[in-house]
């Protein structure tokens, strides 16, 4: 692994941030530098199968392919694998997850900004793009794993995607993401959560990055709505609204721009948004003028 030194010799554990499926997530601080990171720890005793200890390795792997790659990703830091457990150290964003600035607007029933939404969205396309053009999917693209950051951080950000937003828009958490061989067309293990599943997911058809585009377009939802767009009381519910495409329209009021956008994403079939996606959203992004690899589908 990268760290040449013991962890706990270089870093400092402040408090916990998160808990998930294969571990813990935690503030910590360079002893040296009095930098703070967040620390994705995995107790690979816990773990069992290996095809699930893989996972740590693999998500390390694809990290290092991204590292300062594209401001709109995660940055990694380093990793070490000490007595039984994985610490996987990356940048911290102090400003939290998507869903965290979500819940506040929804408890406090105030809408984000059309330049907000917008901002954020662009953000998130151009991290995709990014992960797409290196044939890597994401597979968990959520609204827990995009996280917020001050934009006075970072000065590679494109300035215009940061109109009408103080934040600065991060992809995160790559524990299932895999790199597309140049043989392979797609990918069939099922992954991911419910809400932002693909039909091609819930189907168990096979799926590609159009799934992670399909998740993009129910954050977009999201922002919009503070609700998500196939909500249910349990699974079956959710997977039958997936399966047929149904969501509640958005609010009259509205901007065109964005229904035009959702109504582009959430669209229950295989040609959807097929390769002329990044230009859809440069006509309805006109004063957005973001260049793409053109790799998003």
């Amino acid at each position: 692994m990268d760290g040449q030194r013991p962890y706990v010799e270089i870093y400092e554990e402040k408090k916990a941030l998160g808990h998930g499926a294969h571990g813990t997530v935690v503030l910590a601080m360079n002893r040296e530098t009095k930098h703070l990171v967040a620390v994705k720890k995995m107790n690979l005793g816990d773990m069992g199968d290996e095809k699930e200890r893989k996972m740590c390795h693999n998500e390390v792997m694809l990290l290092r392919s991204l590292r300062l790659s594209c401001p709109n990703i995660i940055n990694y830091v380093e990793s070490f694998e000490e007595e039984g457990t994985f610490y996987i150290v990356t940048e911290y964003c102090e400003d939290g997850t998507l869903a965290d600035h979500i819940k506040e607007r929804r408890d406090q029933g105030s809408h984000f900004k059309d330049t907000e939404v917008f901002s954020i969205f662009m953000q998130l396309l151009i991290g995709l793009d990014h992960l797409h053009g290196k044939k890597i999917v994401h597979r968990d693209l959520k609204t827990q794993n995009i996280f917020l950051t001050k934009r006075s951080k970072c000065t590679q950000v494109n300035p215009q995607a940061m109109v009408g937003n103080s934040f600065l828009v991060k992809l995160g958490d790559f524990g299932v993401s895999r790199a597309m061989g140049t043989q392979t067309c797609a990918l069939k293990t099922v992954v991911g959560t419910p809400y932002y599943m693909s039909p091609e997911l819930v189907q168990g058809t096979p799926y590609n990055s159009k799934s992670d585009v399909w998740a993009l377009g129910c954050v977009l939802y999201e922002l919009i709505t503070l609700k998500k767009a196939f909500p249910g009381d349990n699974l079956a519910q959710v997977v039958m609204a997936i399966a047929t495409g149904k969501y509640e329209p958005l609010p009259q009021g509205s901007l065109p721009e964005l229904k035009q956008l959702v109504q582009g994403i959430l669209v229950c079939d295989p040609g959807r948004y097929a390769p002329f996606f990044p230009r859809q959203v440069q006509v309805c992004c006109p004063a957005v003028p973001v260049r793409f690899a053109g790799s998003l589908c």
